[in-house]
């Protein structure tokens, strides 16, 4: 992972009752599907036990994030069957309540098991209850500071615990390798299928990775007792876990239909395709409190060319054989001074495989490589085969 996840927060006081800010922290990683229309995203849920010694609490995304990127889950929990499959437990929907003036509707809704109210989860409004501030290090490397606001946090006035949950869209290469590396065997070019390995990295509060503005702003705050770190990596079920820095606690392929509602806003995204790993770290009775947490997992991952790439490097083959034998015959008819449109003949057929041999194999490097590999490639196909027809007197068309 480049750099770590952190959080902190600014006390409201130095306690409230006796009591000290603490939480726990539930996180989802979602890779997409294999071949689906999909993205990557990290879900980052906040149980916190007692709003009121709360008065900011900081996020810092190890990566530049915008605003849109950013995305409310209330609205996925408010639903049955999501809020128990995303705590793993019998929980129903309660009342509404905590009526906002500015948004002119209730904000917060009650999750109960039976007639117990277990915590409050809040409505939250991104344009408006979170501040952005973008970082950027003295090594060039940018973060994001996410600020859950004052007058946010202060909406709320029930006793008991509250939870809020976001989610991180990661629609583009740059953010998505932030947690994931893709490692290919060297000889895939000449492999219709492979197996690639797909590690993922998931830090949390890991200080030596903070940069120095990262440090000053988190040394500024306060750290609130961690109680709890739950962390779920969801992934396509044709995958297999290779290492891992720890045993993972459970294992499970994902129930059907109770994630559809969930995954809806991730794209093309088949929960019944895809299994659940879950890693987490509990607070020992002597610290009370999870100072970092870090977690890798390995996997094995199958990879098919597809019938243009394999077809492409065959059709290059038999060119390249072809070339191979008529460059031959054009030599040995040179040297036996042969009719000259034989010879003719020869060199054209030559010229002619070689041109079909390097095509073919800048549209297999392109289906391996990608587009920039494939532009470089085909530069200097032509540029070769450009020289190589002025010397055998063959123009190369445009």
């Amino acid at each position: 992972m480049k750099g770590s996840l952190a959080l902190w927060c600014k006390k409201a006081g130095d306690s409230v009752d006796g009591h000290s800010p603490s939480l726990e922290l539930h996180f989802n990683y979602w890779q997409a599907n294999t071949g689906k229309k999909s993205t990557d995203a990290l879900d980052m849920g906040v149980l916190i036990h007692d709003l009121r010694v709360f008065d900011e609490i900081k996020i810092y995304f190890p990566g530049k994030i915008d605003r849109k990127n950013i995305l409310d889950l209330s609205s996925e929990l408010h639903d049955r069957k999501t809020l128990s499959a995303v705590f793993n437990d019998t929980l129903e929907v309660g009342n509404d309540h905590t009526y906002c003036e500015d948004e002119k509707k209730k904000i917060c809704f009650q999750a109960k098991s039976g007639d117990t109210v277990r915590f409050h989860v809040m409505r939250m409004n991104v344009e408006r209850d979170i501040r952005i501030m973008p970082i950027e290090e003295t090594d060039g490397q940018e973060g994001t500071l996410i600020t859950i606001e004052n007058s946010f946090l202060r909406k709320f006035k029930e006793i008991g615990e509250h939870y809020f949950r976001v989610r991180f869209l990661l629609d583009s290469e740059s953010l998505t390798k932030l947690f994931r590396d893709k490692i290919n065997p060297k000889d895939q070019i000449f492999s219709s299928t492979f197996l690639s390995l797909d590690t993922l990295e998931f830090r949390l509060n890991e200080r030596r990775n903070f940069g120095e503005k990262l440090r000053e702003e988190y040394e500024n705050g306060s750290v609130p007792d961690i109680r709890a770190v739950h962390y779920f990596l969801i992934r396509d079920i044709n995958t297999e876990l290779v290492r891992a820095h720890a045993e993972y606690r459970k294992m499970r392929k994902l129930e059907p239909n109770l994630w559809d509602g969930y995954v809806q806003r991730i794209g093309d995204v088949s929960p019944n395709e895809m299994v659940i790993y879950h890693w987490r770290a509990q607070a020992s009775e002597k610290s009370g409190n999870v100072q970092d947490f870090i977690a890798y997992a390995a996997f094995r991952q199958p990879n098919s060319l597809g019938p243009i790439p394999v077809a492409s490097f065959v059709i290059a083959l038999g060119s390249l054989g072809s070339g191979v034998f008529s460059l031959f015959y054009y030599l040995i008819q040179r040297l036996r001074s042969i009719d000259p449109i034989a010879v003719e003949a020869n060199k054209q057929s030559f010229y002619t495989s070689l041109c079909a041999t390097l095509i073919a194999l800048a549209l297999h490097v392109h289906y391996i490589f990608g587009q920039r590999s494939c532009t470089f490639l085909s530069f200097c196909v032509r540029s070769y085969l450009e020289r190589l027809g002025h010397n055998f007197g063959v123009d190369f068309p445009n």
